[in-house]
């Protein structure tokens, strides 16, 4: 399970990756290359990812979007899914979706995956994004390994 959380300011993720009953810890929050252009190679504007679903499905979404080849064939289940979010450096939010379109969110402090109710009341209740995804690990199996974050430039 992942639980990801933005607040306007920062972007959080957890490090858990669950197959079955067993729970490894990856990175799931990849920002660009400080010398990367203003638009990945598929298009989209450059920002920062944090996946969440199919770890598979993710990192072939992150890999078209960096080089702008090899773009995924989903099965009709893939792309009913979300797989997690991208924040431009200015803290433009978008949902990544299964149908490898960008959908804008305007509703900030803002949280997906797993454990997104927990991390979203967190964030309604006054924590930061960091802490709100901490609060989610304290709490219920949706979070672990810590949090890696980003925060918005400036």
């Amino acid at each position: 399970m992942t639980t990801i959380a933005y607040d306007g300011k920062t972007l959080a993720a957890d490090r858990g990756a669950w197959n079955g009953y067993v729970c490894n810890e990856v990175r799931k929050l990849y920002p660009p290359a400080p010398d990367a252009a203003s638009l990945f190679g598929n298009g989209w504007p450059m920002g920062v990812f944090a996946f969440a679903g199919n770890a598979g499905v993710c990192m072939a979404i992150l890999h078209w979007a960096r080089t702008g080849i090899d773009k995924p064939t989903l099965s009709d289940e893939e792309r009913d899914n979300s797989y997690g979010v991208l924040v431009t450096p200015s803290g433009v939010l978008y949902r990544v979706g299964g149908r490898l379109l960008l959908e804008r969110i305007e509703s900030v402090p803002f949280a997906d995956g797993g454990g997104h109710e927990c991390a979203l009341g967190a964030m309604l209740a006054g924590a930061d994004a960091r802490r709100a995804v901490e609060i989610v690990g304290e709490r219920m199996y949706m979070s672990r390994f810590g949090v890696d974050t980003w925060a918005v430039p400036g």
